[in-house]
């Protein structure tokens, strides 16, 4: 039995406003203005406004209301109104300024009325609420009022949950919904639910009493939003953190909120717990590898108490059998990480889970395409979007711009353990490394195309995949696999590096025990020879060159003959046995030519004219390499030609064509930059540097030489033999002239030169490069910054067209730069202007 106060309002008593619209589910403004505009009648006693309620049925029919109003039912004389008593946090909340600001601007501004958090388990959602609810209180009068729903487990049990929290006892379930209702009427009311993903069937129950009040405002926390008209939802991501291994200052990364959040509730465990620039960096590791979530932050900081950052950091792999031990007063699906996981995971549908345990022997992402091939199902697309819904999975978007995928690592690490316990771990493994395998040949097959490097760039974004399917195919002792996956990674490694790792899974995968086709084992020889020998491994190179050429020529495939050969002398380059690698390279070509092969040709040409050059006779080597650059651009192959160019300015620059040279080192350094290739950009710009150091530029020679040496290293490669000479040359005159400490100063500044800014020429002190400008050039290049064109600027300081330009051609010689955009924005940067 609904029990409620008697009825007792005289039939015949006149209402005021207040009471009509608390009566018709209606704001006072609705009634104000249904009077002002004579829709609704009234007469004004004492200043208030008296409505007869015989009155009400005509408006109450033709009214327009914002909100479905309830079933209207008389009041009491004396409506009751309560306020309701807040859950409130006893600790600071460390971070979320933002998501703060934001939140209650949405409350307190009439933005949202419907707002629901979602996020994954442990990222702070229902803490977040809280310190909401707290901070927006005086913008509810009639109270805030807080339900957590975690013990709730039928949806329809959630508005009998609501009612009985707002003193509501007794009474059916399915009436519950109309007694909260006339229970909050008109109040300004803030309700907090919170852990609503379990009932989420609850949604339209929740919807009709949120629309039937009209200044109700409904704040919920959920793994999934409530799919209702009028939400809106307020997605909670992990804390912020700072990348250890950038160039961050100790102040920086103390300041990231994922630390400080660390920090605070270590010193509960340890009162004595600091952080400072001994371990800040090994706390922000601990903080990245838990995906800056909050609850998994606060479990591994109370170990602290046990043993040292370094010794936790160790310890993390796997996460999930530390973060245990939450406090016993929060919900049991809140004290530890897998718990936490596990709620969000229990909620699915059996096919739901199984993709969710599928999908989790991603690392790093994957595109739907990826989670199509891998789980074989035609339903990929719906289980995805309920993942989603759930937190479980994150829609992202790449750097290509393309829609992404992705678990945190910890529910990753949890889908992996529930997929290991399954019958289709083997199976589902085997399909991605088939995916990442194909993928990887798709790369490899635009090797000699022009859009190569976009290829390189999505097979980028999978670096962590292949890494994932590589291992595991090692591991699995799948010999061919192994190799094959090497093998069509081979040009990956090669341009985007590190290049050691491709030698090494290439070297991993031809040890194993087994057999595999001749010509895979061939073609893998050689690639890992050729790697080898960028990498700067002379003796592993030629060892895999010559047994590829041995098993090539035994199984009669020229195609590998000729790239033995033509490896083999590259080798022998290195080595300084130059006529050696002529001879091995006229044999090679000769092979090229019988086989009518465009690539192999033009790979030959450019190694003979390098070998030439060396010899002595840069001159003849240079017509050489003319002529394999020529081929490789008319075949499109962007790679060759983008080394070729700088060979070819190596060889100009020593016949003393040195604006050829610069030409060609630049337009080498451009095309490098724009395919992201840091090993052919550190060539361009070492080039550049022995160019500055012949013409007396040291700081600007000394610098480049930084910037060469940082991108060598992270690539992990060698140099070419024309680039160490280049190298060497501009390191040796720029020391000799700034002496041992300026020159170190000078190389320690380069190496935070990205090629990017190489290219732009913003390389030396703006100082320097201002002495070097005329008055007038200063003038013209002030103009520049102004946008104006050359008549503009001939207008404005009286001198001709032809005059202007002139002092343009100077300026950009002069700046080392290749544009007029870049000359002015240069010219801002550096205060030339």
């Amino acid at each position: 039995m609904d029990i409620h106060p008697p009825d007792r309002t005289p039939a015949n008593r006149a209402l005021s406003a207040v009471e009509v619209a608390s009566l018709l589910g209606v704001s006072q403004r609705t009634i104000r203005r249904a009077i002002a505009s004579g829709a609704l009648p009234a007469v004004k006693q004492d200043g208030r406004y008296r409505i007869e309620q015989t009155s009400l049925d005509g408006y109450a029919i033709d009214a327009t209301l914002t909100r479905p109003r309830p079933t209207p039912h008389r009041i009491a004389e004396s409506p009751t109104r309560v306020s309701f008593d807040l859950a409130r946090p006893r600790t600071a909340l460390i971070g979320r300024t933002q998501e703060l600001a934001e939140l209650c601007a949405m409350l307190c501004d009439g933005h949202a009325s419907l707002i629901t958090l979602t996020g994954p388990g442990g990222v702070g959602k229902t803490r977040l609420a809280l310190e909401v609810a707290t901070r927006v209180e005086g913008a509810f009068p009639d109270g805030v009022h807080v339900i957590s729903l975690a013990p709730v487990r039928e949806a329809e049990l959630v508005a009998p949950a609501i009612a009985q929290s707002f003193g509501l006892e007794g009474g059916s379930a399915g009436n519950a919904a109309d007694r909260i209702v006339r229970m909050v009427g008109d109040q300004r009311i803030l309700l907090v639910l919170d852990n609503l993903e379990q009932v989420l069937a609850a949604a339209p129950e929740i919807s009709r009493i949120f629309h039937r009040c009209p200044h109700l405002t409904v704040f919920c926390t959920s793994r999934a939003p409530l799919r209702v008209s009028d939400e809106a939802e307020y997605v909670v991501s992990p804390l912020s953190l700072v990348d250890p291994l950038g160039s961050a200052s100790f102040d920086d990364l103390i300041s990231a909120d994922a630390v400080r959040l660390f920090e605070t509730r270590a010193q509960a465990a340890k009162r004595d717990f600091a952080i400072t620039p001994d371990n800040v960096e090994t706390v922000t590791a601990i903080c990245q590898r838990l995906d800056g979530l909050p609850l998994a932050i606060e479990l591994a900081a109370a170990r602290i108490r046990m043993v040292s950052p370094e010794t936790l950091l160790d310890r993390l792999d796997p996460r999930l059998p530390l973060l245990t031990g939450g406090p016993v007063d929060r919900p049991s699906h809140q004290q530890t990480v897998r718990d936490t996981i596990a709620w969000s995971y229990d909620l699915l549908s059996p096919d739901d889970q199984a993709l969710f345990r599928q999908l989790s022997v991603f690392v790093g992402g994957f595109s739907l395409a990826a989670a199509e091939a891998v789980a074989q199902s035609s339903a990929v697309l719906d289980s995805l979007a309920k993942l989603i819904d759930q937190s479980l999975v994150h829609r992202t978007t790449d750097a290509l711009g393309e829609t992404r995928y992705s678990m945190l690592e910890t529910v990753r690490e949890f889908g992996l353990e529930l997929l290991a316990e399954t019958s289709e771990d083997t199976r589902v493994r085997e399909r991605h490394a088939d995916w990442m395998r194909e993928y990887a040949a798709n790369s490899s097959a635009a090797w000699i195309r022009p859009d190569y490097a976009f290829w390189n760039d999505r097979l980028e974004v999978e670096r962590g995949n292949l890494r994932a399917a590589l291992s595991w195919a090692n591991a699995t002792r799948q010999k061919e696999l192994a190799i094959g996956l090497a093998v069509e990674s081979n040009r990956f490694w090669r341009t985007r590096g590190p290049v050691f790792e491709g030698v090494d899974w290439l070297e991993r995968a031809l040890a194993l025990e087994g057999d595999v086709p001749p010509v895979l084992r061939a073609d893998a020889l050689e690639l890992s020879a050729d790697l080898a020998t960028i990498a700067g491994n002379l003796d592993l190179a030629l060892k895999r060159v010559d047994e590829s050429i041995a098993l090539s020529r035994e199984i009669e495939n020229l195609l590998f003959v000729n790239a033995g050969l033509s490896n083999r002398a590259r080798i022998l380059i290195l080595q300084g046995e130059f006529e050696l690698a002529i001879a091995v390279l006229e044999e090679a070509l000769e092979l090229g030519h019988r086989l009518g092969n465009t690539l192999c040709i033009a790979v030959d040409l450019g190694n003979l004219g390098v070998a030439t050059h060396m010899t002595g006779n840069p001159k003849k080597g240079a017509e050489l390499v003319e002529a394999g650059f020529a081929l490789a651009r008319e075949i499109g192959w962007t790679y060759v030609a983008s080394t070729m160019c700088m060979t070819l300015a190596d060889a100009y620059r020593d016949v003393g064509e040195l604006d050829r040279a610069r030409t060609l080192y630049r337009d080498g350094l451009r095309q490098a930059v724009e395919q992201r290739q840091r090993r052919n950009a550190a060539i361009a710009i070492t080039g550049l540097a022995a160019l500055a150091a012949e013409a007396g530029n040291s700081k600007q020679a000394a610098r480049l030489c930084g910037s060469t040496s940082a991108l060598i290293e992270q690539v992990g490669a060698a140099m070419t033999i024309g680039g160490q000479r280049s190298y060497d040359r501009a390191s040796q005159l720029a020391r000799a002239a700034l002496g041992d400490a300026a020159f170190e100063r000078e190389w320690t500044a380069g190496r935070k030169l990205s090629p990017e800014t190489v290219l732009l020429g913003d390389v030396s002190d703006a100082s320097v490069r201002r002495d070097e400008l005329t008055r007038r050039e200063l003038e013209v290049l002030q103009s520049l910054t102004e946008g104006r064109s050359n008549r503009e600027i001939a207008e404005a300081l009286f001198i001709s067209e032809r005059t202007v330009a002139n002092h343009v051609a100077s300026i950009l010689a002069k700046l080392g730069l290749h544009s007029r955009s870049a000359a002015a924005s240069y010219a801002v940067r550096n205060q030339l202007v």
